[in-house]
């Protein structure tokens, strides 16, 4: 992630930045090759926009690290909208 964000903006900024829109539709967003997998992920609030997903997915992402500072009934909803 920090190959593709030099630092992070809150979601607030996100929603109102015209420099950080391709983030809601997934534009520019990569996966990485290590050790014989594809890994990408997402920060926070992130892991919740379907286009964001849909964009590591059709790059063939095998591992995909959602990291945010959530809870136990965060973690477990989001996991269902992240497996597939």
């Amino acid at each position: 992630m920090t190959a593709r964000h030099g630092g992070f903006s809150t979601a607030c900024e996100r929603q109102a930045c015209d420099e950080c829109s391709d983030l809601r539709d997934g534009h520019g967003l990569r996966v990485f090759a290590l050790a014989g997998f594809s890994v990408g992920g997402l920060n926070c609030w992130e892991n919740w926009m379907p286009l964001a997903r849909c964009a590591l997915y059709a790059q063939g992402i095998d591992v995909h690290v959602a990291c945010w500072p959530g809870n136990v009934r965060n973690t477990a909803d989001i996991t269902r909208f992240i497996a597939r």
